[in-house]
């Protein structure tokens, strides 16, 4: 049941729901968003331009047509454009709800039957079909891989002119900015200023809500996002010419999905509305992990690609001795992790699924040795890549091709080259789903990172045989194939990948902020800003996983950021990195420590307690997080700030006061107020005071060390419920690693 008014008259349209207003007028077939205070969030044109094939144009051409009717039937509003592209015709249709709008895809029909080459929503009406979307600031996480460029835009001031991807991505095309961690995304967002910057609460009471605008589906096609002029439009390019699936047969087709607008005070209410209306829409479903999965998905991990990089041990320069080097490193350091992680290249073959057996003689040998000292298995894959197609009964014709049919190939960075699976045809998928199968029966990997789902083709250069599985469908369609086979094997098999979209969450259970190398030097700023966009998937089941770069200069922040929100992890080399940096005893307290505090309940509210929303090189990060579990605090992540050399003490509510860097977390199913068993993780020395729910009882603190060397002692506790405890890093010359502290529940006359 929707409660939204619609005003119609001959010149306008007018939409007043709970959280937004939209309005729409005929003179220049324009439409406003605007929030319930009145301020402007964002504004364009509602015709959608359908470029044609036209002879030297790449993308094509449009032709605008004219507006003939404007119908408004119940909460939905219905536009018809005609003579567009001379002979075609044009139906938009918006589905107004109470707190989201639906912008249902453009039908088009033209009788001419002129390939279509992309669609471009809200452009400029020119012939080039220009961005036309305005707001002040327009947000996309991720826009490259780079934090040169960040993720909110000031598109007055900045005019940039880019094309970036809001999809898969694809390595294969130079024309959008390089992009990998957040991909696929399928939104962006925005915000305005209803004033002058500089003026008086410009940035405060000035500043409107914020949109997202996100597909409900996966469409067929390359979906991006060009800037210019200070204006932007998403575009799903098609590629008619090339391809049957966007060719017209004169009867009325949808072009692409459909395109939701969801709002909230800031952007990043704007994203968790969308993800929120996502699910209230039935377009995706929360994941519901079992109990063996939410195990997984908590324990710390290590992973071999930062040490084989350092020590030239990349691809194949891969082998045994360096692999069982890494791992007593790893025993050396006492790193403990759950997970023990082996990346590229494992495999002789792309594609096989085997190890090499020259290179890794005693592979099998290997794993069960780390399986016996307590570690599961997480094991690299690039599944779409194939070396040699005869060896797994295929042939060329079998990968994916390019319009004239010639296969695609790709190359590796030690300069080997492979092909890529063409999932659409019923053999490979037959022979895919197989060799998955064998692949978990053999190795028993508890973790597998399904990489590489970048490198799909952009339709520029290729699709598969079943068209309509091409561009952004590519990689939807390989996961449930690939992890669908490896499902039937083990049902609790980690899946991790890069999205931040929902409409993979059918496939992929953990989410991760790799690749960060060109973030050199600012590793744990990067991390913080990926986790502020990637924390919002563990409401929906989904935690981020934090690698950490490759080095440790800031790994410990990295990891003290990341634990509210999921497991810690490592990439590092032990022998010199990048920086030519290495870890200390310290940081291998943290890892351990940290690793203990981790959560294992789905889904949880991650929150930024300290966000930093507008635009500049801080934008998008927060230096202290809490996570809520049926809305109470199980972790809470505080750092003290440090201005003109004094310190500043950390709050969250009244609960949680420290002058240090200090995590608390739940260690059972209660919240901090209430929980009996709280575990403790700071960095640097300082004071925690904590208020109990309940005043009374008594708090026994212990200080635990790898040396084993654990400390007992009862805290300090007030009438009113306060415990203080007093923070180290170090027991004699020991590193902490944590602290634990239980609580016995007594009467408070017996207390005092």
């Amino acid at each position: 049941m929707t409660s939204v008014e619609i005003t119609e008259t001959p010149v306008s349209v007018t939409v007043v729901a709970a959280l937004y207003r939209w309005s729409w007028t005929r003179q220049d077939d324009r439409f406003t968003i605007t929030d319930d205070h009145d301020r402007t969030i964002a504004a364009a044109p509602a015709q959608p331009g359908v470029l044609v094939h036209a002879e030297g144009h790449e993308l094509g051409q449009w032709r605008p047509g004219r507006l003939s009717d404007v119908e408004v039937q119940g909460s939905q509003i219905r536009m018809t454009y005609r003579e567009v592209n001379g002979t075609g015709t044009v139906i938009t249709r918006w589905s107004m709800h109470d707190d989201f709008i639906v912008l249902h895809p453009p039908r088009y029909s033209d009788p001419a039957g002129v390939p279509v080459m992309a669609v471009s929503w809200f452009p400029l009406s020119d012939e080039s079909a220009a961005p036309g979307l305005m707001a002040d600031f327009i947000v996309q996480p991720g826009s490259t891989e780079s934090p040169a460029i960040g993720p909110v835009l000031p598109t007055r001031m900045t005019r940039l002119d880019m094309t970036s991807w809001l999809g898969r991505g694809s390595n294969d095309d130079n024309t959008p900015s390089a992009q990998q961690w957040g991909l696929p995304m399928y939104y962006f967002g925005g915000y305005s200023l209803t004033g002058k910057p500089a003026a008086r609460s410009a940035f405060t009471t000035q500043v409107s809500d914020s949109f997202c605008c996100g597909l409900t589906a996966v469409p067929t096609g390359d979906l991006l996002l060009t800037y210019h002029g200070g204006h932007v439009s998403p575009v799903l390019r098609l590629y008619g010419d090339r391809w049957k699936v966007a060719t017209p047969s004169g009867e009325p087709a949808d072009l692409g999905t459909s395109f939701l607008f969801a709002f909230g005070t800031d952007y990043r209410e704007a994203i968790r509305s969308y993800y929120s209306a996502l699910v209230r829409t039935g377009a995706v479903t929360p994941a519901a992990p079992s109990d063996r999965l939410r195990e997984r998905l908590a324990m710390s991990q290590f992973n071999t690609w930062g040490a084989q990089m350092a020590e030239g041990h990349e691809i194949a320069k891969f082998h045994q001795e360096a692999l069982e080097s890494i791992y007593d490193d790893v025993r050396a350091a006492r790193m403990q992790p759950g997970m023990f992680g082996i990346d590229d290249k494992w495999e002789g073959q792309y594609g096989l699924l085997e190890h090499d057996t020259e290179r890794f003689p005693r592979f099998e040998e290997f794993l069960d040795r780390v399986r016996g000292d307590g570690h599961l298995i997480g094991l690299w894959a690039a599944f779409l890549r194939c070396d040699q197609p005869e060896a797994l009964g295929l042939t060329t014709d079998d990968m994916l091709s390019g319009p004239t049919g010639e296969p695609v190939v790709r190359t590796n960075i030690d300069g080997d080259q492979y092909y890529l699976f063409d999932v659409s045809i019923p053999l490979v998928r037959d022979v895919l789903r197989e060799r998955a199968r064998q692949f978990v029966r053999r190795y028993r990997p508890a973790l597998v990172k399904f990489d590489f789902g970048y490198e799909l083709p952009s339709m520029r250069y290729a699709a598969p045989r079943e068209e309509s599985w091409g561009g952004e469908q590519l990689l939807p369609r390989a996961l449930e194939l690939v992890i669908g086979a490896m499902r039937e094997v083990d049902p609790d098999v980690v899946v991790m990948y890069y999205m931040l979209s929902p409409l993979l969450l059918d496939w992929v259970d953990q989410h991760s902020m790799d690749d960060l190398w060109v973030n050199v030097g600012e590793y744990d700023l990067e991390v913080n800003r990926r986790l502020f966009f990637s924390s919002l998937l563990t409401e929906l089941g989904v935690p981020s996983y934090g690698s950490g770069g490759y080095d440790w200069l800031k790994i410990r922040d990295i990891w003290f950021d990341t634990v509210a929100a999921g497991p810690i992890g490592s990439l590092g080399a032990f022998h010199g990195d990048q920086q030519d940096s290495f870890p200390t005893p310290l940081d291998f307290a943290r890892y351990r420590g940290l690793s203990r505090l981790v959560r294992r309940r789905l889904p949880a509210r991650v929150v930024p307690l300290t966000a930093r929303l507008h635009p500049g090189s801080d934008t998008a990060r927060s230096s202290s997080w809490a996570r809520l579990e049926n809305d109470m605090p199980t972790v809470v992540a505080l750092r003290a700030t440090y201005t003109g050399g004094e310190i500043t003490p950390a709050h969250y509510a009244s609960l949680v006061e420290t002058d240090a860097d200090v995590v608390v977390a739940s260690l059972t199913d209660a919240g901090i107020p209430d929980s009996d068993h709280l575990g403790i993780v700071h960095c640097g020395s300082g004071t925690l005071r904590l208020t109990r729910t309940v005043p009374g009882g008594a708090a026994h603190v212990t200080i635990h060390t790898a040396a084993g060397s654990d400390e007992t002692h009862d805290a300090v506790t007030d009438e009113d419920g306060t415990v203080t405890i007093s923070l180290r890093q170090y027991d004699g010359e020991t590193p902490i690693d944590w602290v634990e502290c239980v609580f016995s529940t007594v009467s408070a006359e017996a207390h005092r």
